[in-house]
């Protein structure tokens, strides 16, 4: 039953997503992942690029409004990531050659990921400035 409502919740996203702009971080997370799949279906590997900077305004503004904890919004990252590594694969040279910048607060998920699942087969590469 639970799977079933979990669904459910994927299909009105879903839906909404193709008119609408996402509202909250799970909506974002969708939307990306979404495209990203489907850019790699159709044979046009792509980075993702900045997961930090496209989803830090949905991840305030959630936070803000008390729509989810930092716990909640890690999980979405969380899951996010691991759906990554179960369904596409990324162009690992690119990935190489345009490590993440960990200057901005956002960068708080591609940092944390590894520390809350263990099984990410993703190894987030950050930059780190002095």
């Amino acid at each position: 039953m639970r799977e079933r409502r979990n669904l459910l919740a994927i299909a009105t996203r879903m839906t909404s997503l193709v008119t609408e702009r996402p509202r909250t971080l799970l909506e974002a997370a969708q939307l990306i992942f979404t495209l990203h799949a489907c850019l790699h279906l159709i044979g046009e590997p792509t980075a993702i690029g900045r997961l930090d900077q496209m989803l830090y305004p949905f991840y305030e503004k959630d936070l803000a409004a008390g729509h989810l904890d930092a716990e909640q919004a890690q999980e979405i990252i969380d899951c996010f990531w691991l759906k990554l590594g179960e369904k596409v694969q990324l162009n690992r040279q690119f990935v190489e050659d345009h490590p993440l910048d960990v200057r901005q607060a956002g960068r708080w998920a591609a940092l944390r990921v590894r520390h809350h699942e263990r099984r990410v087969p993703l190894a987030p590469l950050v930059r780190v400035h002095r």
